[in-house]
C-alpha cells in the first residue's frame, strides 16, 4: 500500500507540469504557454511565448497551460544543455497524440536531433495482444473509427505510425 505522503507529493516528480495542451494543436502550432493562476475564471495567468520568457518563468512557476512541443523542445535543448535528447510522452489518444508526435518529428528533424517518443496505452487493443491479432490488417471502424488506422493526407490514404509498428 502507498504512503498517503507519496500519494500527495506526485508533483515534485516533474520539474514542470503543463495542463490543457489541446492536443494535437500542441504538436502543430506556435500557441503560447500561460503560467497558471488558481485566482483567474480560466486559470490562465501571464503568457509566456519565447525561450527567454519559458527560462525565466520555469524558475518560480511549475504549472502551464496550453503551448507548444517546439517551444518545450528548444526550452529542454537549453536546460540539459544538448540537443540530442527523447521526450517521452505517456498517452493513451492513438490519433491526437500518437499521430501528432510522429508527424511533429519529421518537422523536428529539419532543425534538431532532438525526438519526442509516444509511449501509447492504448486499452481497445488489449485484444489484439491477448489473440496476436496484427492490428494492421484488422481494422474495425466499429471500434476505431474512420481516423484510427487510417488517415487521409493531401488525398493520399496512409497508415497510423503506431498501428503498424506495434
Amino acid at each position: 500500500m502507498e504512503d498517503e505522503d507519496d500519494e500527495a507529493n506526485w508533483e515534485d516528480l516533474f520539474n514542470f507540469i503543463v495542463t490543457n495542451c489541446q492536443k494535437p494543436l500542441f504538436y502543430k502550432s506556435e500557441c503560447p504557454f500561460y503560467e497558471l493562476q488558481e485566482t483567474s475564471r480560466t486559470y490562465r495567468g501571464p503568457m509566456v511565448d519565447s525561450l527567454k520568457d519559458l527560462k525565466r518563468c520555469i524558475k518560480k512557476v511549475k504549472f502551464f497551460q496550453e503551448g507548444n512541443a517546439c517551444l518545450m523542445t528548444y526550452f529542454l535543448a537549453a536546460a540539459l544543455n544538448k540537443n540530442n535528447f527523447k521526450v517521452g510522452v505517456i498517452t493513451d489518444q492513438l490519433y491526437s497524440e500518437v499521430q501528432a508526435i510522429y508527424d511533429f518529428n519529421q518537422e523536428l528533424i529539419k532543425q534538431t536531433p532532438a525526438r519526442w517518443e509516444a509511449i501509447a496505452y492504448i486499452n481497445e487493443m488489449q485484444h489484439h495482444l491477448d489473440d496476436k491479432i496484427d492490428p494492421y490488417i484488422s481494422y474495425d471502424p466499429k471500434i476505431w473509427g474512420t481516423s484510427y488506422f487510417i488517415n487521409e493526407d493531401k488525398g493520399n490514404t496512409r497508415c497510423n505510425f503506431f498501428a503498424t509498428h506495434v
